[in-house]
């Protein structure tokens, strides 16, 4: 490319920019935009500095909910505060009194992020109204 026409280019550019074409801001967002967020969540990834920590996954950011799989760069932080948070804790039954009893949801025993354990569902009230049996599901662990 000549002397002549960078100089010619470079001068069309400034001009377009002093005078505010929005052309040409528009086409500079958006390059600007799609390389600064790759998976079009509308966060910008780590590239650009943005808080997005996987930036081809657009279920993995800030704020995201819990999922059972690992996003597509291989983690369980899908909500981008570098901690894998599992949805769901220890779950237990416990008997409130006569013809009462708590449950507190979750895995009988720790169960990690993406593996299948052992989810109570609910502690149900015995016909002499002490707490039953918990009613005992396969879950696999989800995490955020």
């Amino acid at each position: 490319m000549s002397m002549l026409y960078r100089s010619m280019l470079l001068a069309f550019l400034l001009i377009g920019c002093a005078a505010g074409d929005p052309a040409i801001f528009s086409s500079v967002r958006l390059d600007a935009a799609t390389e600064c967020d790759q998976d079009g969540d509308g966060r910008a990834g780590p590239q650009c500095g943005g808080p997005d920590c996987c930036d081809i996954d657009a279920e993995t950011h800030a704020g995201a909910g819990a999922q059972a799989e690992p996003d597509a760069c291989g983690s369980f932080d899908r909500s981008c505060d570098g901690v894998e948070t599992p949805e769901w804790r220890d779950g237990h039954c416990q008997s409130l009194g006569t013809n009462s009893c708590w449950s507190a949801r979750g895995f009988i025993t720790p169960t990690a992020c993406g593996e299948v354990g052992e989810f109570i569902e609910d502690c149900p009230v015995t016909s002499a109204g002490a707490c039953g049996a918990p009613t005992i599901r396969m879950e696999q662990q989800a995490c955020r």
